[in-house]
């Protein structure tokens, strides 16, 4: 049976699919109409849910916590040459010193994303939390020598 005509997702109501194979070979007897004959047979199993086609977890819900995007901002900032958690520290602190609001969805994704409070708690480091609630982040993050989202926006500027 395929699902809206689209033969990708066909599941088989029949279980199984059989393969026959017959050679008859015609004996040479005088009087009698006689055939060896030599029979293959083949069986296979066929899937019939659709999560036999792909493994166990292919499903399975895929978890993107702050932490991950975190920690993957920080080996960003580390591979540009920048010391990645003080840049990360100073992006928090200037994203909820200067919120991201008027620069459309993608502001209001980064909003999100570096504002540790703006959802559950997630046991974040308490630097990061702190970083948040910083009014001086040139002062405080001092060895990150520049504004990440200067950078971001630089970027895109040149594109």
């Amino acid at each position: 049976m395929c699902r809206d005509g689209r033969l990708r997702e066909c599941i088989f109501t029949y279980l199984h699919l059989q393969i026959l194979f017959a050679v008859a070979i015609p004996v040479d007897i005088p009087g009698k109409s006689i055939a060896v004959s030599l029979y293959f047979e083949a069986n296979y199993g066929l899937p019939w849910e659709a999560s036999q086609f792909y493994g166990e977890n292919y499903y399975a819900k895929r978890n993107l916590d702050r932490r991950l995007v975190y920690e993957a901002s920080v080996q960003k900032l580390e591979s540009l040459g920048y010391p990645g958690l003080d840049c990360l520290l100073r992006t928090i602190c200037e994203a909820a010193k200067y919120p991201l609001s008027e620069n459309g969805v993608l502001g209001d994704i980064l909003q999100i994303v570096f504002t540790p409070s703006s959802s559950r708690n997630e046991n974040l480091p308490d630097e990061i939390v702190e970083a948040e609630r910083e009014q001086h982040c040139d002062r405080r993050y001092k060895k990150c020598p520049v504004n990440p989202f200067d950078l971001v926006s630089s970027h895109v500027g040149a594109t």
